[in-house]
């Protein structure tokens, strides 16, 4: 019950019962402080390192505390101080340790984790001044494009990345020799373990420990228990059993607690078809391949595997999308401004709903209709996740077979990428250009442009048509010169030799015409990622609306692919 006590407060009490509830025990597990004058900038004895910190002669209190640690020794460190305390000078003290010790030599790199992508982007940008340009180090920021990622791994020094940016690329760790080539490893912001995505920043902590001892892959029940007893989680059950729901007290009821966690799991993870139990064995199958490569939930793999169908439209297609457990989170704010400036067919009742949100959010930008600042960052948070949804769409109605649906989540793709409706003209692609230059181009006369390869004219006509200033059709010449032209050829392996119901092998080749020497990211401007070419190739029929192969190659791919697909009478 509530009773007001003065203006503006009010008083609640509610009864409840604590006999099942354990407290948290002491602990004392700390650091005496040093009683230490400000060390000086020059403690460094590197005219180098010293000329970074000129803006002041002395360091702080509590980096005056870690700096032997971090600067003359190879110490885990686990640094608590409040905002504004200078712990990323701290952190800066263990990179410059690794520096003084050669240890940037040869593949070798330092990772640091931002909890957000805000603060991925302001320290990188801080230390390509600070490393980059001062001291000659390669200052990378992970995109959470597979293949650029992977590239950015090699040639960078210093990686920074967001938690799950991480958790995609330290899953490959045996591929990438990640335990040999992370020296340094530094995580800002570890108290957020508690909040939203706190398991992620969980994951890839232990992922970084474990990979050390070459753990292996989970092949059982017995493997995941093991597995979480590297964990945070597990260290804590002991300390704050209640928070945990753990009503034991020793390490026999601890491992009994982590097998029940464990066996629930697998349960859900069976009833959403991503994993087979067999003889104590766990044995993924497709739809956990596809999750665990995407990056995505098996809820949302289930989701699209109940939803889709072969006659499932692009509507359908963003609705699914839509549905994903992704979104489930999406904050309410606005919802009801949003939905009636999007005209989405909702129901007052439904508003609540964060599917409605979504399917709103897309169709803004579909339609690039400008949005509020909280509502922007909305879908920036929709779109990023989307980049990984959609190919793991596809995928699965590749599963089933199903041609046309297949290619309408492919080009849903493109209409992501750049933002544009389905009837949109395709120039509106090119910078500069408005649905009223698209439908001058459209109804030229003499000469119909409706592509982009139709605007190669004489200098003189095309500055008609476009009516635009010299930086303009700078923009527009520079966007055509990166326009990927993709030339293909195909051949049928021992054509000769087919028979109905035996694999035939078609060997295919991309080329990618372009100029200069790297390809880059993708023109899309209205995407809030870099985004990495990439091209799917597939084999049907597209008069039964069978998928009879599908291949993906990404920009880096130097490879010819080989698409395998049974014979039939």
């Amino acid at each position: 019950m509530s009773q007001p006590r003065e203006r503006g407060e009010a008083v609640s009490s509610k009864t409840f019962v604590v006999t099942s509830v354990t407290s948290p025990r002491d602990s004392h597990e700390s650091t005496e402080l040093l009683d230490l004058e400000p060390l000086p900038v020059t403690a460094l004895r590197n005219p180098a390192f010293e000329a970074l910190y000129q803006q002041f002669e002395h360091f702080n209190p509590i980096q005056t505390q870690v700096f032997t640690t971090l600067y003359n020794t190879d110490d885990n460190v686990l640094l608590a101080a409040p905002s504004g305390s200078g712990k990323t000078v701290c952190a800066e003290f263990a990179i410059l340790r690794m520096l003084q010790k050669g240890d940037f030599n040869g593949s070798s790199c330092c990772v640091y984790i931002a909890p957000v992508e805000a603060l991925a982007e302001e320290r990188f940008r801080d230390w390509e001044s600070k490393f980059g340009v001062g001291l000659g180090l390669r200052v990378v920021e992970l995109t959470g494009e597979k293949y650029a990622d992977m590239r950015l791994l090699k040639q960078g020094q210093i990686i920074i990345s967001t938690p799950k940016k991480w958790d995609v690329l330290s899953r490959r760790w045996k591929q990438l020799w990640l335990g040999q080539q992370v020296k340094l490893f530094l995580v800002d912001e570890l108290h957020s373990i508690g909040a939203e995505g706190g398991a992620i920043l969980e994951i890839i902590v232990s992922r970084m420990r474990y990979t050390e001892i070459a753990v292996r892959t989970i092949k059982s029940k017995k493997d995941a228990v093991d597995y979480l007893t590297w964990t945070f989680m597990y260290r804590m059950l002991s300390q704050n059993p209640s928070c945990y729901g753990f009503l034991g007290d020793s390490d026999r009821h601890a491992l009994d607690h982590l097998s029940e966690l464990v066996d629930v799991a697998i349960s859900t993870l069976e009833s959403s078809k991503c994993v087979q139990v067999e003889d104590m064995e766990v044995i993924p199958r497709a739809f956990g391949l596809i999750a665990a490569y995407y990056n995505i939930s098996c809820i949302a793999i289930e989701t699209f595997s109940l939803s889709l169908t072969g006659d499932t439209k692009m509507e359908g297609l963003i609705e699914i999308l839509a549905s994903a457990s992704e979104y489930s989170r999406l904050p309410r704010r606005m919802v009801r401004e949003l939905i009636h400036n999007q005209q989405v067919s909702a129901k007052e009742s439904e508003f609540v709903y964060p599917q409605v949100k979504a399917i709103a959010l897309l169709q803004a930008h579909f339609s690039r209709h400008a949005l509020s600042e909280s509502l922007a960052l909305d879908q920036r948070d929709v779109l990023i996740v989307v980049n990984r949804l959609l190919p793991a769409l596809v995928d699965v109605i590749s599963s089933n077979g199903w041609l046309y649906p297949a290619l309408l989540g492919m080009q849903l793709s493109q209409l992501v990428t750049q933002g544009l409706l389905e009837r949109d003209s395709v120039l509106l692609q090119l910078p500069h250009f408005t649905t009223e230059l698209a439908k001058r181009c459209h109804e030229n006369p003499g000469r119909q442009v409706q592509s982009v390869f139709a605007l190669e004219m004489e200098n003189a006509e095309r500055r008609e048509l476009l009516q635009m200033t010299d930086l303009q059709l700078l923009d527009i010449t520079t966007f055509c010169n990166r326009y990927p032209i993709v030339v293909k050829r195909y051949e049928v392996r021992h054509s000769d030799n087919i028979y109905a119901g035996e694999t035939v092998v078609i060997r295919v080749l991309l080329e990618r015409q372009m100029e200069g020497e790297e390809l880059g990211p993708v023109d899309a401007p209205r995407f809030p990622e870099p985004k990495e070419e990439g091209w799917w190739l597939v084999v049907g029929d597209p008069s039964s609306n069978q998928l009879v192969a599908i291949e993906y190659e990404s920009s880096d791919c130097e490879d010819c692919s080989d698409c395998e697909e049974p014979m039939e009478d």
